[in-house]
């Protein structure tokens, strides 16, 4: 997370965005070299073809610099920390899993931002910030429920459809025009999808 939040500062966020697109693909074949699983033809079709409309869509800044490498070290870790949830639900509950992570992230987050904290002082920004947390948490839980019932490999080429769905809060919150190839790259990764849901 924290490499993820400083490459926004150093990078354009399109670059950092389809970056971050690399993590399925690291999860995916790291699934298969340590859990030995064994990906379908169509799953593997869909997370390549998923990743290549992502590309397209996003058409980041070729240029390579610091903040990409942080970007991409960013998009590793989160892949391996994937993968050690993965094998603790082996043993574990998800609720567990959450639980510990939140108890040990905390000491470790806050020691960065002690040193740049600032008290919100606008209700809005509370509010933001304790809907931030539900919202996290939801979506944390439903990944790690998700990828404890199931083959990572048949999950990842989903994680694609992210995009689909910051597209569409761009353009209902933030005014964002849709071009046509955004919107053909969407019906690209919804079909891509329901392919893999299918089989």
């Amino acid at each position: 997370m924290l490499l993820l939040f400083w490459s926004y500062t150093l990078i354009p966020l399109s670059q950092a965005m389809v970056i971050s697109f690399t993590t399925p693909l690291f999860i995916f074949f790291g699934s298969i070299f340590f859990f030995k699983e064994k990906p379908t033809l169509i799953s593997l079709i869909g997370l390549v073809v998923g990743f290549i409309i992502t590309i397209i869509i996003i058409r980041p800044d070729s240029s390579f610099q610091f903040g990409t490498l942080i970007a991409l070290l960013a998009a590793i870790t989160h892949a391996v920390a994937g993968l050690m949830v993965k094998d603790l639900t082996k043993t574990e509950s998800v609720f567990s899993i959450m639980v510990y992570m939140i108890i040990f992230m905390t000491p470790i987050t806050f020691i960065p931002a002690v040193f740049v904290w600032q008290l919100p002082t606008n209700t809005e920004i509370w509010v933001s910030l304790i809907s931030l947390a539900i919202i996290g948490t939801l979506g944390n839980f439903c990944w790690t429920k998700a990828i404890s019932i199931s083959q990572m490999t048949n999950i990842m080429p989903y994680d694609f459809s992210k995009l689909i769905f910051a597209t569409i809060i761009g353009f209902f919150f933030f005014n964002e025009n849709i071009s046509l190839l955004t919107f053909l790259g969407g019906v690209g990764l919804v079909i891509c999808n329901i392919l893999i849901a299918r089989k």
